[in-house]
């Protein structure tokens, strides 16, 4: 039961920092058009990351194979049943905030949504942008 708490104080943590860090970002304008993040995920979209990707993916190979070879366990499935879905529920947590926002500027905004011909609605027209 003290791991199940720890993991879940863990969780916790995660996501009131994550939610801070959003809230900053959103308050200095990361996200709107032509800011930080904006600038990231244009950069991401029109260039060819495949050699950055072969790099990250084989380090983490690398360190979950050190993990498993090194934190002492009775089996292969310990590891799978216990540390990976701690791994991968953290990792959401981390881009939980931001979807969130995302999903309530949706439901709030029509300018959020894709019309029936997969134009995003425009606010002053009827979504030929």
């Amino acid at each position: 039961m003290n791991f199940t708490y720890m993991a879940l104080a863990i969780g916790i943590v995660i996501f009131l920092v994550t939610c801070v860090r959003f809230y900053l970002l959103l308050r200095k304008g990361a996200y709107r058009e032509g800011g930080s993040k904006d600038r990231v995920r244009n950069r991401f979209e029109k260039s060819d990351y495949m050699p950055v990707v072969i790099v990250a993916s084989t380090g983490l190979v690398l360190l979950i194979l050190y993990a498993i070879r090194t934190i002492p366990s009775d089996s292969i499935e310990d590891l799978h049943l216990i540390y990976f879905p701690l791994i991968i529920s953290y990792m959401m947590i981390f881009v939980l905030p931001e979807q969130l926002v995302l999903i309530y500027c949706k439901l709030r905004f029509k300018a959020f949504n894709f019309n029936s011909r997969g134009y995003l609605y425009d606010p002053e027209g009827e979504g030929h942008h």
